[in-house]
């Protein structure tokens, strides 16, 4: 059976797959999607995406033990969430060579969906301006 991707991923159109397949499903389903939509897909579904995410907070979530009691924020903080930023990026940069978009057409793809009142989750996104 397909491993679990997130808490948050709906059921899928496949049960039994290994996890080549269920990436191949995923980017299939994506390419029929508008841009924004087919990031979301991407990130969701795809379970090199999650895991690797996944991994990356199983592996930092030690250093922000502390955030509940103390102010203090310390340096490595920047480092971990530069880091984190970097894999992000990475990310998006796959997705967006997977669906041959540029950084401009997905950024407003992005500010699309947010002037429509769509897609919350990528209101801090469109923020961000191209290369």
């Amino acid at each position: 059976q397909c491993p679990t991707v997130s808490a948050n991923l709906q059921p899928s159109s496949f049960t039994h797959c290994t996890m080549a397949e269920e990436a191949d499903i995923a980017h299939d389903e994506a390419r029929t999607m508008d841009l924004a939509s087919a990031f979301m897909q991407y990130v969701q579904r795809c379970p090199h995406v999650m895991q690797s995410i996944q991994g990356f907070v199983g592996e930092n979530c030690h250093h922000f033990a502390d955030l509940a009691v103390c102010e203090e924020r310390r340096l490595e903080y920047t480092t971990i969430h530069q880091q984190f930023l970097a894999l992000l990026e990475q990310h998006v940069e796959a997705f967006l060579q997977f669906q041959g978009a540029s950084e401009s057409e997905f950024l407003e793809a992005l500010q699309s969906v947010q002037e429509a009142g769509e897609w919350k989750p990528f209101k801090s996104t469109t923020t961000l301006s191209p290369r």
